[in-house]
């Protein structure tokens, strides 16, 4: 990794002004990108008094964290993960409007996760759009495609479907402009 940064490091030399600046901001990109991992914000059912909160849980930990980090990204989970905002709402749309993705889980039907995939859809970002198998998905979310989890599955099998549900998602474009 340190000869690959040194080698992109040396790559952004401007040569005196020869090199394009389009091949020289592609480059700086490259560079970036290899420093700051991009990041998946999560948005779930986080009341550990719902009845579904464990199922969701399980979910997130076995399933959703090893693809994500698999995929080369950086979770973002409110409730869950150190924060620097003394106020969490201000802390969730901070961190969600600075996502790469979001991966928005809808079981337990919160009106709270509605709000900030409503958010996610107006950025510029990628939306992974899941729920427990059996949730009714509501209104114009099911013109979304949701990958719906099944809770029995043995972990190794719910992470292979939803691996195939992300190749076949991740790139989609973002309902908005790409920024």
């Amino acid at each position: 990794m340190e000869d690959r940064a040194s080698a992109e490091l040396a790559a952004l030399a401007t040569r005196n002004g020869i090199e394009p600046d389009e091949e020289i901001a592609g480059r700086l990109i490259q560079l970036l990108a290899m420093a700051a991992p991009p990041r998946a914000f999560y948005v779930r059912l986080l009341s550990q008094t719902h009845d579904r909160f464990a199922n969701v849980e399980a979910f997130f930990r076995g399933v959703v964290d090893p693809v994500v980090k698999s995929a080369g990204f950086e979770r973002i989970e409110m409730g869950t993960d150190k924060t620097e905002h003394p106020f969490i709402n201000v802390g969730i749309f901070e961190s969600l409007h600075f996502a790469s993705l979001a991966i928005v889980d809808l079981t337990g039907g919160r009106p709270n996760c509605l709000v900030e995939l409503g958010y996610a859809l107006g950025r510029p970002i990628r939306v992974i759009l899941t729920a427990e198998e059996g949730t009714q998905v509501p209104f114009d979310t099911d013109a979304v495609p949701c990958h719906f989890w099944k809770p029995a599955l043995p972990d190794v099998g719910r992470q292979e479907e939803f691996r195939i549900f992300w190749k076949k998602n991740i790139d989609r474009p973002p309902l908005v402009g790409r920024g």
